[in-house]
């Protein structure tokens, strides 16, 4: 396998744009727009791609089932902060697990919960 890609359909394609963009801090890979239906964003999330289409007659949006993505950022509090500030729905506020992570929990526009990670410091 050379690469993971997590395919989204967007009931909403630039408000999912926007908060992988704005909110997750997430940069665009790569993006295209051939007219209609046919445009697409790929972006960054660390070795994977996320890639958002829009939904069309052809390819429609279905809410998410027993979906979700995990994020590991080198600071939970701070990504959560900037998620927030761009109007993303909070889930769960940070806090410390006892299996070492620091996470929180907001959902995007299409109600994936998106979990971000940050791994603590043993001691």
């Amino acid at each position: 396998m050379n690469e993971f890609r997590f395919g989204l359909v967007a009931h909403d394609y630039a408000a999912s744009v926007a908060f992988y963009r704005d909110a997750l801090g997430l940069p665009i890979h790569r993006a295209w727009d051939r007219g209609g239906d046919d445009r697409g964003t790929l972006l960054r999330a660390g070795p994977a791609l996320i890639e958002i289409v829009p939904a069309s007659a052809h390819l429609p949006a279905a809410a998410p089932v027993g979906v979700w993505l995990y994020l590991g950022v080198p600071d939970v509090d701070a990504a959560y902060a900037r998620a927030l500030r761009h109007g993303a729905t909070a889930q769960l506020d940070p806090r410390d697990e006892p299996w070492g992570h620091r996470r929180a929990t907001v959902v995007d526009p299409d109600g994936i919960a998106v979990g971000l990670f940050t791994e603590r410091q043993a001691g």
